[in-house]
């Protein structure tokens, strides 16, 4: 059984337990009502069939729980997960896939399995959202953004601002530090993943651009000497070639 049939007989349950609780929700919500007006009738006819309903979750909640039998690290171990996620990518969204050994590449995005954790990895960023479809219409959307140019100079000149205020002395930083700053944004990382924030240091390397609006040059580096996996930000280009990014300066 693949995940997508597994997912979808498991809704099943689910949504007759959603039968009852939506009723049960009615009732409570109700009894909240006459609280606030002092209507005392609805209060105690709301609170009996409330107290009703959900003797009646208790059954439908046992079967939805044990119905979810299908077995996510073996799924992951297997070759199962990358054979569905290909075939998403290529045959509905149409996208270039490339396999090496135990990896997916969907430019440009490496992916990769974790089973003992029930997930996998696009680029550098966790992804426990298993259902093909919803993996591959989010790859979809990296890979169908289109380069801009006033896009990337204003990429570049957040970046640069953000350079000048937690490294002043030396107008250097590591790509890594200023995404957890910007992360601190109520709702930011939401809308922008470790995935598309290297896509947008890819870009900005791709338009052509030398200078910030105030004509200081720079330069993205890759790691090298002593660094941390977790710090480098991954994509793969238009040419399948891996590229990896750690830092930038200005000068």
């Amino acid at each position: 059984m693949s995940i997508e049939e597994a997912l979808a007989e498991h809704e099943v349950y689910v949504d007759e337990l959603l039968k009852v609780f939506k009723k049960y929700s009615s009732a409570v919500n109700a009894w909240k009502g006459a609280c606030k007006t002092g209507n005392t009738v609805v209060i105690q006819k709301s609170a009996a069939i409330a107290e009703e309903l959900v003797k009646q979750l208790e059954e439908p909640t046992n079967i939805a729980a044990k119905s979810w039998i299908f077995d996510t690290r073996a799924y992951l171990e297997s070759d199962e997960w990358r054979a569905e996620l290909k075939a998403k990518c290529k045959d509905v969204h149409q996208l270039r896939v490339f396999e090496e050994d135990e990896t997916l590449v969907v430019p440009p995005v490496i992916i990769k399995a974790e089973p003992g954790k029930s997930r996998i990895v696009l680029g550098r960023e966790n992804w426990p959202t298993l259902h093909p479809e919803f993996t591959a219409a989010y790859l979809k959307k990296l890979n169908a953004k289109p380069p801009s140019v006033p896009a990337s100079q204003q990429f570049l000149d957040s970046v640069y601002e953000g350079c000048k205020r937690y490294h002043p002395t030396d107008l250097s930083i590591r790509f890594a530090e200023l995404y957890n700053h910007w992360c601190g944004a109520p709702g930011w990382k939401k809308e922008n993943t470790k995935a598309s924030m290297a896509q947008r240091i890819y870009e900005l390397n791709r338009s052509g651009i030398q200078t910030t609006k105030d004509q200081k040059e720079f330069r993205t580096e890759g790691p090298v000497g002593k660094y941390s996996e977790r710090d480098v930000f991954e994509i793969v280009g238009a040419d399948g070639k891996l590229e990896r990014y750690y830092s930038i300066w200005f000068k």
